[in-house]
């Protein structure tokens, strides 16, 4: 009789250990339901499993102070410490927002809510003539919206949006320059970080950090007779800096692995950042508070990446993605973000329909899921579908004299 009734004690006690573990993990009582914006009106995708939700908005939405609407099985619902009243209290989502719901029992579940704005508009910078083209996100064949002809200067390369403060961020040979989103024509900057105490040298691509107000540069220098000594770092300037300013901190030195950076992008929700290796044919993940000579978290870098020549980098925080270009093998890969060592790509674009010449930028417009890459072996720039895989022709084309490219390489959306 006693064994009978420990064995079912023992069963009880598992039953409830195992329900307590499954609540633990986000079930039962403690979920989002639905999830909503009034103003505008949209609704959210919401994956259980993962435990994020989607919206996107339309273009030109103010996401700094948006209202949900929600429901849920918890008893409480915060983000960090405030509670979230439904239809009631604003947050701020210019970067993703964690939920934490709590139920009755005191067991908790987090839900990432990340909003994306509809994009309207590709910035471009031309390093053959230092211009910038912009043209509208559905641009197609021989168009373009304006072209803007910066004063400083030459040889732009990188380029980056604020959308939080409406700017342009544009590197060339030797300065970062700032100006006005909406710049057309000859206008001059608003500010720009240049100087012998900048630490810049040659710099090639940029990333805009609006959470923590950084800016993250690459540069490279091989050395020589007009350079001070072989240069190989990633420069961090705060978003405001002006004139000839020291950087906040600068990742460099052996243990780096930097050789020839190029593309840089920068992921605020895990506080990382993302570089292309063109000398190495790796791409490196450093913290965003990384200074000196640091190793990188992880390195993606061997023979079954397929890199050759890996230039630009576009991060996608919605389906954890990296999107890469390679000069060399004309080609598009695509990686995971947590990916490391020698992984193959998840899929790859490339072969003679592709279009691709010499890719170099590359953005990604999560909320229509396209890819835009600059090719400066054909001064075009091609789309592509973001789940596109193989030797497949670009959804459609923007080139021709009118588009005013020449060797296109920084993109950017906005």
């Amino acid at each position: 009789m006693k064994i009978y009734q420990t064995y079912v004690l023992l069963v009880f006690s598992a039953f409830l250990l195992l329900s307590a573990c499954d609540r633990g993990n986000g079930e039962g009582t403690t979920s989002l339901t639905t999830y909503s914006f009034v103003s505008p009106l949209e609704t959210g995708a919401i994956d259980e499993n993962a435990k994020t939700i989607s919206v996107i908005v339309p273009h030109g939405t103010d996401v700094t102070a948006l209202v949900a609407t929600f429901t849920t099985t918890g008893a409480n619902v915060m983000v960090g410490d405030t509670i979230q009243v439904s239809g009631t209290t604003p947050n701020n989502f210019v970067n993703s927002v964690v939920y934490t719901v709590t139920d009755a029992d005191g067991l908790t579940a987090t839900y990432t809510v990340t909003v994306t704005v509809a994009v309207h508009e590709i910035y471009v910078t031309n390093k053959g003539n230092s211009t910038v083209s912009v043209f509208d996100a559905s641009a197609d064949g021989n168009v373009i919206m304006r072209l803007c002809d910066p004063s400083g200067f030459s040889r732009r390369s990188g380029i980056a949006v604020d959308t939080v403060n409406n700017q342009l961020f544009v590197v060339n040979y030797r300065a970062i320059e700032v100006y006005e989103r909406t710049a057309k024509g000859a206008l001059g900057q608003v500010r720009a970080i240049s100087g012998g105490s900048t630490g810049l040298y040659h710099p090639r691509g940029i990333a805009v950090d609006t959470v923590n107000n950084d800016i993250f540069v690459t540069n490279f220098t091989p050395g020589g007779p007009n350079d001070v000594a072989p240069n190989n770092s990633i420069t961090v300037y705060g978003r405001t800096d002006s004139g000839n300013v020291r950087p906040t901190r600068t990742i460099s030195g052996a243990h780096t692995g930097l050789w020839v950076p190029n593309g840089i992008v920068v992921d605020t929700v895990n506080n990382q950042i993302f570089v292309t290796n063109s000398g190495s044919n790796s791409i490196k993940v450093f913290r965003t508070s990384d200074n000196g000579d640091v190793s990188p978290i992880r390195t993606i870098f061997g023979a079954s990446t397929g890199l050759s020549y890996p230039y630009g980098i576009a991060f996608d925080a919605i389906h954890s993605l990296i999107f890469v270009t390679d000069s060399l093998n004309n080609s598009l890969m695509v990686f995971g973000t947590s990916d490391s060592g020698d992984v193959a790509p998840i899929r790859t674009i490339s072969g003679a329909n592709t279009g691709l010449s010499v890719p170099q930028g590359i953005a990604v417009d999560t909320t229509n899921n396209k890819l835009f890459v600059t090719n400066g072996g054909n001064d075009s720039i091609t789309v592509y579908g973001s789940t596109d895989s193989g030797n497949i022709a670009p959804e459609r084309t923007i080139a021709g004299t009118s588009a005013g490219l020449s060797n296109p390489v920084g993109i950017a959306l906005w």
